[in-house]
């Protein structure tokens, strides 16, 4: 009979290290990859940078707003070529949209002739692409024409 009573608690001492062991392995994997509603701070982020576009060739006048159904104007060329619209008076249509610039009114012209005349949109990136919480982003530049 001592026999039979070691071989039960042997059984028994098995079945509670199986048992321990599955509720670790199982409790890790809950843990690695459980993803839940993420908890993110009360942060607004903002981008005050210009907005840069990328012009047709041979494009030699750009004027520009920032914002649909305002009134472009002109955008000076910067020395190397490019064209980019701050966000700033006379461009931007509300001061309350700076920092978040969803679209730009353009209008482009090459020697006297009309190539861009319309409202584009304005995409960003995520500055960190794997958080889990919006955050820090940048303007990528405007395809224009």
């Amino acid at each position: 009979m001592g026999s039979l009573s070691a071989m039960v608690l042997e059984r028994r001492a098995r079945a509670v290290v199986v048992g321990l062991l599955a509720v670790a392995v199982g409790g890790g994997a809950a843990i690695l990859f459980a993803r839940g509603p993420a908890t993110c701070p009360a942060i607004g982020y903002g981008n005050l940078a210009a907005i840069e576009l990328e012009v047709p060739e041979g494009t030699d006048a750009v004027a520009a707003c920032l914002g649909p159904g305002c009134t472009p104007r002109p955008v000076p060329t910067a020395a190397d070529g490019t064209w980019s619209v701050p966000q700033e008076d006379p461009y931007l249509q509300s001061p309350d949209a700076a920092g978040s610039v969803t679209h730009v009114t353009v209008q482009a012209q090459a020697r006297g002739t009309v190539v861009v005349d319309g409202v584009l949109e304005v995409e960003r990136q995520a500055v960190n692409r794997w958080a889990r919480c919006p955050g820090p982003f940048r303007y990528l530049p405007v395809q224009v024409g």
